[in-house]
């Protein structure tokens, strides 16, 4: 299932460890995205660069930029009838 703008997500496994922070939060909206993004693995003996889809998420009062949407999941919550 796709991840996109407006999306309520959570983390697939918590803790998740992301550019040096620890994100634990249960619920977030997915504010931008989906986009690519290069990050640098390493720079020695020669640059290592990975470009991934990922997208950023807004939970509490904290912005998380450039979380990659293979680790998280969309939140559904099912219909149960009658007027929405």
């Amino acid at each position: 299932m796709t991840i996109k703008n407006s999306d309520i997500v959570a983390i697939k496994n918590k803790p998740l460890n992301h550019l040096g922070s620890v994100l634990d939060w249960d619920l977030g909206l997915v504010i931008k995205g989906p986009y690519e993004e290069s990050t640098v693995i390493t720079n020695s003996p020669f640059p290592v660069v990975v470009v991934e889809i990922v997208c950023d998420v807004i939970s509490g009062d904290v912005i998380y930029k450039a979380i990659p949407i293979n680790q998280l999941i969309r939140f559904q919550q099912k219909f149960q009838g009658g007027v929405p």
